[in-house]
């Protein structure tokens, strides 16, 4: 099993508001804990930020920050039916339960929630300090049983010390011309996320080696094909591309 834990200190400091210092102690071990009343615009680039209720990702020169809301975990589970099917866990509110699944790029951990929201036992898997606290967070307050936010490489999960049901593949999409702009918080993930430099080719594998039953990797709807899908499933604006797994049941 690969090494969860923290590795050193992050650079990224975290400021907390005077009603928030508790939320803030939870990191202590991970960033450097600072008062609001000392932020200075001359600080990092970015900056973690706890309020009294939620832990928040802010930009020099942005007094508004960006987290996952539990609101935008309900709006998910109305729509997006696509990404059940993908994994196999037939319609809303039902088949999930059992089903092990690995979220080996978890970012904000909304998709990875989702499934939990179903009753799959999920490992969400960040490699960045910053956002897997956010996404500790999140999960910290959507109170969901069988759920696991561990920092790592999530290629490193691929490693067969353990097999599961479902490899859930979520990378960042690929650089398209259209002058639109991502969401804010699409932006500031692709910031933060460090290249990397394994082909989703390497991922799909290793992923198969270890899935049981599929692999699903998350695309927009007219990106490229990566290998060839035993199929897919279309929604609005995104894609899953489904893989059978090879691991042993």
């Amino acid at each position: 099993m690969p090494d969860t834990g923290p590795s050193g200190l992050s650079r990224l400091p975290l400021y907390y508001e005077s009603e928030a210092k508790q939320l803030a102690l939870r990191w202590a071990d991970r960033f450097v804990l600072r008062p609001s009343a000392a932020f200075s615009e001359a600080d990092n680039e970015f900056v973690l930020w706890a309020t009294k209720d939620h832990l928040e990702l802010r930009r020099s020169g942005d007094r508004r920050g960006v987290w996952m809301r539990e609101v935008d975990l309900e709006r998910r589970a109305k729509g997006d039916l696509e990404l059940f099917r993908a994994c196999g866990l037939g319609g809303q509110g039902r088949g999930g339960v059992g089903v092990r699944v690995l979220d080996a790029m978890a970012g904000w951990g909304l998709d990875g929630l989702l499934l939990a929201r179903m009753g799959c036992s999920l490992v969400m898997v960040e490699q960045h300090p910053a956002m897997h606290a956010l996404l500790e967070d999140f999960t910290r307050r959507v109170e969901l049983a069988a759920v696991r936010a561990c920092r790592g490489d999530g290629f490193a999960w691929l490693d067969g010390s353990q097999s599961f049901d479902v490899v859930y593949l979520d990378p960042m999409f690929p650089a398209r011309r259209k002058r639109a702009l991502p969401g804010k918080r699409m932006q500031y993930l692709a910031a933060l996320a460090p290249e990397d430099s394994r082909s989703l080719d390497s991922w799909l594998e290793a992923g198969r080696l270890n899935a049981s039953d599929r692999v699903v990797l998350k695309r927009r709807l007219h990106d490229s094909v990566t290998a060839t899908p035993d199929w897919q499933i279309t929604g609005r604006t995104v894609r899953y591309d489904v893989y059978r797994g090879r691991a042993p049941g």
